[in-house]
């Protein structure tokens, strides 16, 4: 049993209300979110991470035991209950919460009532949609140029495209930092920049590749190819003023725009 913390202490009150007002304002405890429980309460935070819960029932006789308590945080309640079954230590639980935690309730040797619980469970963050630019470098021979900077570089290969014609598309990562490399069959990469377009060519990623791509014609770029999708991608060319020439996408698995 590894006890992280005494989280909270809960009060029985009289008047609700006026114990909130009390509690929020007079003492300055900062009111949180409550589970719904199926009796009135009020919970408030003190400092960063132990509480004060108020039930909005007056204290007298008769009362579940459970509800006059102070509480203790478990990293496992699982291991709790075997513990307590080991030591032969009477208890009630675990229970399910309505936020999901599992609660433990046992008595101490004066009769105070303790409860141990675990969780709730942590809500899952939405994935978040990155926003990079990386350079594509056309290169004579794929298989020998994925070779060469794995070599040299330490480049892992993150995504890759082998045509089995002999064309390569690879996407290398060196300790994070990431760039792409294509390979046409007979093709050499020619290091002078012919007209629209050169050896280099920049990938720009981000959540909302249409927009993106449709902001820059406004401003002026010439569209290569339009934005749509291939390859696990969704993503479009085009040429800058400078004759540069961004592609503009995502991959199709990641998040796209949030919409109202």
């Amino acid at each position: 049993m590894n006890i992280r913390q005494l989280n909270h202490v809960a009060l029985h009150v009289s008047d609700l209300d006026r114990s909130r007002k009390f509690y929020g304002e007079v003492l300055g405890l900062e009111p949180m979110e409550r589970p719904a429980f199926d009796f009135p309460g009020a919970w408030f935070r003190v400092g960063a991470d132990q509480e004060v819960h108020l039930i909005g029932r007056p204290p007298a006789t008769g009362l579940p035991p459970h509800e006059r308590h102070f509480a203790f945080r478990v990293d496992s309640i699982r291991a709790t209950k075997a513990r307590l079954v080991e030591l032969g230590v009477d208890h009630r639980g675990p229970k399910p919460r309505p936020d999901g935690a599992l609660q433990i309730f046992l008595r101490d040797p004066d009769g105070h009532e303790v409860e141990i619980f675990e969780g709730p469970p942590a809500a899952a963050a939405p994935p978040t949609a990155t926003c990079s630019i990386a350079p594509w470098l056309s290169v004579s021979d794929g298989a020998r140029a994925v070779e060469f900077y794995g070599r040299a570089f330490g480049a892992v290969v993150v995504y890759l495209m082998d045509d089995p014609g002999g064309g390569v598309v690879a996407r290398l990562s060196v300790n994070g930092a990431e760039f792409w490399i294509s390979a046409e069959p007979g093709k050499r990469a020619d290091p002078s920049p012919p007209a629209g377009g050169g050896p280099i060519r920049m990938i720009l990623t981000v959540p909302d590749p249409d927009s993106l791509f449709a902001r820059a014609i406004e401003a002026g770029a010439t569209e290569v190819f339009p934005v749509s999708e291939g390859h696990g991608w969704r993503v479009g060319r085009l040429e800058d003023p400078s004759g540069h020439h961004w592609e503009i996408g995502r991959p199709v698995d990641s998040p796209g725009p949030s919409r109202p």
